[in-house]
């Protein structure tokens, strides 16, 4: 997996926690730095010790990044998920029958995943439709447009 894809993930799981703006950004703007540099050129970047002179990457999303790129799944991430994890208690049946939330923040509201990640985010949700503007849907894997 691509380190841009699990920085991706953990802005996600922060902005679900509803963790402060500015490291969901964080996050996503390391992910948007990395996301079309060859996973090679991380790696040499990686081993001198230089991902931190990427603009827009930090300790901690260098720290992710080195991670994944030594195949581990990062501190980072394993720390939100098991925060994030679902509830198996009484409300677990209810959750798992939910379907159909419109519910999403993006960049186009006061959100900060881009309007085209959040469908990707939709679908890692375990969502089957999510409404991205008043007219625009993503539902089942596809964009439709309402007409008015």
């Amino acid at each position: 997996m691509h380190p841009a894809e699990v920085l991706d993930q953990v802005a996600t799981l922060l902005e679900r926690s509803l963790a402060p703006a500015y490291k969901v950004q964080a996050f996503r703007r390391a992910a948007d730095t990395i996301r079309d540099r060859p996973v090679e050129q991380l790696e040499q970047l990686a081993k001198a010790g230089r991902l931190l002179s990427l603009s827009g990457v930090g300790t901690s999303t260098s720290r992710v990044i080195a991670e994944v790129l030594e195949g581990k799944t990062p501190k980072y991430l394993t720390n939100l998920e098991a925060e994030a994890a679902p509830d198996a208690g009484a409300g677990g049946e209810i959750r798992t029958a939910l379907r159909g939330d419109l519910h999403s923040h993006s960049d186009w509201s006061d959100g900060g995943a881009s309007s085209w990640l959040s469908p990707a985010t939709t679908s890692s949700c375990l969502r089957s439709r999510s409404a991205v503007s008043p007219r625009a849907i993503f539902s089942d894997g596809e964009w439709s447009v309402s007409a008015r």
